[in-house]
């Protein structure tokens, strides 16, 4: 379980604390992988934009650079850039609360619903 001082909150200072200033970030490795990422060309997965973007997953410092993943237009998360690199794209990422979604089942005609 994270220290109440490594969670993240906005506002509430019981669950978190409280230093958190925008709650939009960008996808890791791993949540990637979870919507179907891989580390092969994927056309396919939940992610997947035909535009290359970041990942918030650092890969490797060489001495001079920081590299970090990034998703390259063919889909491979194996990709990582320097992150002086500007042209990459950003795939935010907002974190709910377990009891925010309403109704809906995530399809076309019966998207989710939060509140």
């Amino acid at each position: 379980m994270c220290e109440k001082n490594d969670r993240f909150t906005v506002n509430d200072i019981q669950l978190g604390n409280g230093n958190l200033t925008y709650s939009v970030g960008l996808p890791t490795d791993d949540e990637t992988i979870l919507a179907g990422g891989a580390y092969t060309n994927n056309y396919t997965f939940y992610l997947y934009t035909w535009n290359h973007y970041w990942t918030m997953s650092p890969k490797n410092f060489d001495g001079s650079d920081a590299n970090v993943r990034s998703v390259p237009s063919y889909g491979n998360l194996y990709y990582s850039s320097k992150v002086n690199v500007s042209l990459r794209g950003v795939r935010p990422v907002i974190n709910l609360k377990p009891n925010s979604l309403k109704q809906g089942d995530g399809t076309s005609l019966n998207p989710y619903r939060i509140a």
